[in-house]
């Protein structure tokens, strides 16, 4: 008889969604390289077998073993596809899926896509906003996994998805997918740029309606999908005074988000929300009251008239730089001090390099790619940190009143932080510890 096993290959957040969702329906053997370290994320198996009777525990030593009593895998988005212990499943001829396609073989109701190299989270937050009074519930690279939504009630659903998400997705049919930009950014996992953004473009394969960025030709779907493009089309942009949204004009003054990026962000939501059955006027209201999203551009604190600014979730260099821009903006004549630097992921500085002069004052740096982020930088003053409160104690040093110091690292955490998070608390902590 055929094996109809399947082995969830990650523990992680996702990884247990998909065992909470498959537990009882299929054999289940769960596996994650951590196993044979003191990081397991399952740390007390007792306990998950008490959840979790008919499923397996197994360290990566037995993975090979264990293929044989399996037909398909699942592999956790935190793992590459050319991981060692994938690639000895595929080549055994077992199948791959992810937790996104066992959602969209489960979902019962619209599902919206949207990704993105930066503003993914801001425009899925809004879209799922939008479309609140319509019972949508969001999830997915952003909030509670997907397949955890599944048991909330909601009448359609909201996707944040990530590259890694996107690149081992099969079940296709997005209601509304949308790419909101594309640019540099995990290429030492998708090593160009070019397979980055085919990764990306997955999500457009057989989907009802795409709404895209004009300005990015990376962003573009195929011909034969209906679409909008967002800045190329009268009825969705952005122009010097405000945004048109369905062909109405909203002022800059009602939007509560700051900055060109942000005015594009509210464009492309309401275009998503739009097309999957939002009224305009929700849209609009939601646009005039959405202050953003935690760790985004947040200012949390001001001292001797300098505004401390926290956009941990800046995690690659497109972030940053936009993050520049809009703080700038308000007002113009103000300047910036940075504290960037963490893991670069084979990102070239050399655009922020280009982003800094006439903005940034002086630049303070931490974490694993520091000095090259600094060669990327020349003739900004810099400085090195040891950690993040030295980083903040050297920053209010340089600034001078009316300045901002802007936390907009431009590179992962996990040199020295859990995630951005726990990053953007830090410095949140850091900045009120001061204020004293």
């Amino acid at each position: 008889m055929k094996p109809n096993g399947i082995l969830v290959l990650g523990a992680g957040v996702s990884g247990m969604s998909c065992v909470r969702h498959l537990h009882g329906k299929r054999d289940l053997i769960i596996c994650d390289t951590r196993f044979d370290t003191d990081q397991s994320p399952i740390p007390n198996s007792k306990t998950f077998y008490q959840n979790f009777p008919q499923a397996s525990l197994i360290k990566p030593k037995d993975f090979g073993r264990a293929i044989d009593s399996v037909s398909t895998l699942i592999v956790s988005p935190g793992l590459p596809l050319n991981h060692c212990l994938v690639k000895k499943a595929l080549s055994s001829g077992i199948e791959l899926v992810s937790d996104i396609d066992l959602f969209m073989e489960a979902a019962d109701g619209p599902v919206i896509g949207i990704t993105g190299t930066n503003g993914k989270s801001t425009v899925t937050t809004l879209v799922s906003s939008m479309l609140e009074d319509r019972a949508f519930g969001v999830g997915g690279n952003l909030g509670p996994p997907a397949l955890d939504l599944l048991n909330g009630g909601f009448a359609g659903y909201v996707l944040e998805l990530s590259s890694f998400q996107l690149e081992r997705l099969a079940a296709r049919s997005f209601d509304v997918a949308s790419i909101i930009n594309i640019s540099d950014d995990h290429l030492d996992r998708h090593v160009s740029l070019e397979a980055y953004a085919s990764a990306k473009r997955r999500i457009y394969r057989d989907c009802g309606f795409a709404v895209f960025n004009g300005d990015d030709p990376l962003s573009r779907p195929p011909d034969d999908v209906p679409s909008v493009a967002v800045n190329k089309d009268e009825r969705w942009r952005v122009i010097e005074n405000g945004v048109v949204i369905d062909g109405r004009f909203v002022h800059s003054d009602a939007i509560k988000l700051t900055g060109d990026h942000n005015r594009f962000n509210v464009v492309a939501a309401a275009a998503i929300a739009h097309f999957a059955g939002a009224r305009v006027d929700v849209c609009q209201q939601v646009i005039r009251t959405f202050e953003g999203l935690p760790h985004r551009i947040q200012t949390v604190g001001r001292i001797d008239d300098v505004t401390y600014v926290d956009d941990s979730k800046a995690t690659n260099l497109g972030s940053c730089i936009a993050a520049i821009e809009g703080v700038i903006t308000q007002p113009s004549s103000r300047r910036i001090v940075l504290i960037a630097g963490g893991m670069g992921k084979g990102a070239d500085f050399a655009a922020l390099g280009r982003a800094i002069p006439g903005h940034v004052r002086s630049v303070v740096l931490i974490g694993r790619d520091a000095r090259l982020i600094a060669a990327n930088i020349p003739g900004t003053p810099v400085a090195f940190a040891s950690d993040l409160d030295d980083a903040v104690v050297k920053a209010r040093m340089d600034a001078l009143p009316g300045d901002v110091v802007l936390f907009s690292p431009a590179c992962a955490s996990f040199d020295m932080f859990e995630n951005f998070v726990v990053r953007g608390q830090a410095f949140t902590r850091i900045v009120e510890g001061m204020s004293k």
